[in-house]
């Protein structure tokens, strides 16, 4: 899949002048960003945005770099406002009603779609339903603090602010955008191509460094059957239920 953008991202070099507040933060939703690389070593996962490719794709959007961080909303949206006259992008799954109501006016905000936001306005998103997610981007980006240089959130190891889920009432600081470019518009193939690749249920599997250390059998065991993602599978990484795949001799453990 690929997408051209023309604009010339800059870093992400603003001031915070905006708060987004959360009214309701529906069943799970988090900051995240493109996460903490670099700090395997010491033992931290790299988390970030579950969906990788929308985060990049919304931040894209509004013409601004891809670490910005945005909010990650998992099932069920919830509701939001915000201080001061920003334009947000949700890309991702789709939700069965979005829209911003205002005092006297409401309308729908599609998704891969930069559209305006104003204080008065009240942001609504209901469940998803063909996919799991669906990032709130915002234009600036949420400016809550870095930590090991990223602003997700690993709820597990209580990482980045706050830490945890979002709770009703929770304030998140914004960034003024660090370009004046106009934000872009997905020509409507682009969009559904971007879908079908997103709808896609089946993962690529690549040897790596460890793969010279396997037999043919459990080569034959990995590449052969059928394996399916596990319900315990996090941020640090994807667990599979199927079948047992021999270990090398070598880093056989008990």
């Amino acid at each position: 899949l690929r997408i051209r953008f023309t604009t010339s991202l800059q870093p992400h070099r603003s001031r915070t002048v905006s708060i987004l507040r959360v009214i309701d933060p529906g069943l799970s939703t988090t900051v995240q960003d493109r996460g903490r690389n670099g700090h395997m070593t010491s033992g931290v996962p790299v988390g970030g945005a579950a969906d990788a490719l929308s985060l990049r794709i919304g931040n894209r959007l509004l013409a601004q770099a891809d670490e910005c961080a945005a909010l990650e909303i998992t099932l069920v949206g919830g509701f939001y406002e915000t201080t001061q006259p920003t334009t947000i992008c949700l890309a991702g799954a789709t939700a069965t009603d979005v829209t911003i109501e205002g005092t006297s006016t409401s309308r729908a905000v599609p998704v891969w779609t930069p559209t305006p936001f104003a204080p008065g306005e009240r942001l609504g998103i209901g469940p998803l339903f063909d996919g799991a997610r669906v990032y709130l981007c915002i234009a600036g980006g949420i400016a809550t603090p870095l930590v090991l240089d990223s602003r997700s959130t690993h709820a597990g190891s209580q990482l980045g602010v706050p830490g945890r889920s979002l709770q009703a009432g929770d304030e998140l600081a914004l960034s003024t955008p660090a370009t004046d470019a106009a934000c872009h518009q997905l020509a409507p193939q682009t969009a559904a191509g971007i879908e079908s690749h997103l709808a896609r249920r089946t993962l690529r599997v690549l040897p790596l460094a460890h793969h010279e250390h396997f037999s043919a059998i459990a080569d034959d065991q990995l590449f052969l059957r059928t394996f399916t993602i596990s319900d315990l599978s996090d941020r640090t990484g994807t667990r599979l239920d199927g079948p047992k795949v021999p270990s090398p001799p070598k880093l056989e453990v008990s």
